[in-house]
């Protein structure tokens, strides 16, 4: 789902460019010290033209104050969590469970 609540799919079969996926989760601090490398990363991909970053968050709580407030230049979406990704506990890393 887009950051706006809309749902959303993304196409990974017909897409012109590779995917780098940024996941992540507004309230972990480990994001928010990585957020420079982030920026960093996010300007050599659209310097180069050869890739796309898609952020993704499994937390839908202040995300979108979060990619505002952090100016985040590429698409974020919400990540819905499955029973069997909550029961093998897959999610953002490091884990907040």
């Amino acid at each position: 789902m887009t950051v706006d609540g809309k749902a959303t799919a993304i196409d990974l079969v017909h897409q012109a460019k590779p995917i780098v996926f940024y996941v992540f989760n507004p309230a972990c601090p480990w994001c928010a010290a990585n957020i420079e490398n982030l920026r960093a990363l996010s300007k050599a991909i659209a310097s180069h033209g050869t890739e796309q970053l898609i952020g993704l968050s499994f937390q839908k709580n202040g995300l979108a104050e979060y990619v505002a407030k952090e100016k985040l230049d590429f698409p974020v979406y919400v990540v819905q969590i499955s029973p069997v990704q909550a029961q093998m506990r897959l999610g953002s890393t490091p884990g907040l469970w």
